[in-house]
């Protein structure tokens, strides 16, 4: 993975501020986080270190040296952030870290596509469960970049990849890397359109 680094856990908060430029305008973050100040300076600055730190336990967390971009895969047996797993990464204080108000919208959402995501793929599965870039270098390649080494990694298991994308602007991205849409629904509850897509095997990276 050259230029790719695994982060550690001195690196989560740069990472996480540099993701979370990435994310300011993202339609499901807009209605989860409407505050906009605060989105950018408090809500998903900890939502994203919160989420480095589980998915450095439970998955795998790459990143480009300097932060411009990262991903986060969940492993086929750790598909679902569990309680435990909260804990673990002292989860109890991310309720006062992005508001309450806001976890309740967050949790809405985490209902609808974990059932979706139990509904549609049974089988073992790699999820990538985010992939961001800082908005300052969206453009450039670095999304591909990220995750080409481990569509690779995954293709040779032998394994699918699901994920989900609340930006219909990333639909195509995610279909130029052998991704297809296996459903289009909305967060009723959020007024947000969500695209599940799943990636099967033997196919070319």
């Amino acid at each position: 993975m050259e230029n790719i680094i695994r982060l550690t856990k001195d690196q989560v908060t740069p990472a996480a501020m540099a993701v979370a430029r990435g994310f300011q305008d993202y339609p499901l973050f807009v209605r989860v986080f409407p505050d906009a100040s605060e989105r950018e300076r408090k809500s998903l600055p900890n939502f994203f270190e919160f989420l480095f730190k589980y998915g450095a336990l439970y998955g795998e967390v790459y990143a480009t040296p300097n932060f411009e971009g990262a991903a986060l895969w969940l492993l086929p047996d750790k598909v679902h952030i569990t309680f435990l797993g909260m804990m673990r990464v002292r989860g109890f204080q991310f309720p006062f870290k992005v508001g309450l108000k806001n976890l309740s919208r967050l949790m809405k959402c985490d209902k609808f596509t974990t059932e979706t995501h139990d509904r549609l793929v049974k089988s073992p599965h790699w999820y990538l469960f985010f992939l961001a870039v800082d908005k300052i270098h969206q453009g450039k390649g670095i999304g591909r970049s990220l995750v080409r080494p481990m569509l690779a990694r995954i293709e040779n298991e032998g394994l699918p990849i699901y994920l989900e994308t609340q930006d219909e602007k990333t639909v195509p991205l995610y279909e130029h890397l052998g991704f297809k849409v296996i459903e289009k629904a909305n967060i009723t509850s959020l007024d947000v359109t969500s695209w599940a897509m799943l990636r099967e095997p033997c196919k070319e990276p």
